[in-house]
């Protein structure tokens, strides 16, 4: 009886030793590039404009992002305006007040196009 017991117990602590070392080993992330993480920063920022489905397409260089209901939104990944966040914003703050939204924003020159619908 005292053999089982000091058996189980053995076994116990190795399997306590092994689940313990599993969960301590260090997950490591994936290594992304800076054109993902602009991406990543982009797709955030404008899923937090408007809370929606938000699709995104690459396409070389430009970056196509559809919000459900919303705007298609265009911007060039190797050139982009520094302050495309807040050009972004205004526009939509804009859009809000004068409950005119644009269908397309395209951001990828100087200054951005806007185009709208048919109303």
């Amino acid at each position: 009886m005292r053999k089982k017991i000091i058996v189980v117990l053995l076994l116990s602590v190795i399997v306590f030793v092994c689940f313990y070392f599993i969960n301590r080993q260090k997950v490591q992330g994936v290594k992304i590039s800076p054109n993902q993480a602009k991406i990543s920063e982009i797709v955030r920022f404008i899923s937090n404009m408007q809370p929606s489905e938000v699709n995104v397409m690459l396409d070389e260089t430009v970056l196509t992002t559809a919000i459900l209901g919303g705007p298609v939104i265009l911007l060039d990944l190797n050139h982009m305006p520094d302050d495309w966040q807040n050009t972004l914003q205004m526009i939509w703050e804009r859009s809000r007040i004068t409950a005119r939204y644009p269908v397309k924003v395209d951001l990828r020159f100087k200054s951005p196009i806007l185009t709208y619908g048919k109303e």
